[in-house]
């Protein structure tokens, strides 16, 4: 794939909408929670995260792995832009609740910030992957899609840190 066709490929993905998935509930919820937010992040970055680690070990990436990455990272993109975007306060980690005044703005300016941080990350995360799908597999280098793998758990592990 030509650099000029990498970035026609990216730019489309841009154009179109990214986040054709709602956040999922769990079986007998009837309402999106943090916590569900969470595990829906666990659950479909795995696909992305397996097929990473596949590829930059040498093995054989299938297609359809790189499919099932590229809709998992869409849904996980989905539920951390309900929360960046959600004011109704009902995605609010538990610990905005126990603050007051400038004190709960600022944290909750940190935890929006962080949530789009880690959208951008991800955002990056499936456009390399989905790039990686539309090379024939034989020249599929994945040390880009690993440097955006680690990206993405630096990421969260920041916002976990700064937001206890």
């Amino acid at each position: 794939m030509t650099k000029k066709t990498f970035l026609l490929f990216t730019f489309s993905l841009l154009l179109l909408p990214q986040l054709s998935h709602a956040c999922p509930l769990g079986a007998g919820e009837s309402k999106l929670s943090l916590t569900r937010v969470m595990r829906n992040f666990g659950k479909h970055i795995l696909p992305a995260d397996r097929a990473t680690q596949k590829g930059s070990m040498g093995a054989d990436v299938t297609d359809a792995e790189l499919d099932a990455a590229v809709n998992g990272l869409g849904i996980a993109m989905s539920c951390a832009s309900t929360v960046a975007t959600d004011r109704s306060g009902d995605l609010y980690p538990k610990k905005a609740a126990e603050l007051t005044g400038d004190a709960r703005e600022r944290y909750l300016h940190t935890f929006f910030s962080r949530m789009q941080d880690f959208l951008r990350g991800l955002s990056e995360y499936r456009a390399i992957l989905a790039a990686l799908r539309a090379q024939p597999a034989k020249e599929r280098n994945f040390e880009l899609a690993k440097t955006q793998m680690r990206a993405v758990t630096g990421l969260a592990n920041r916002a976990h840190e700064d937001l206890q």
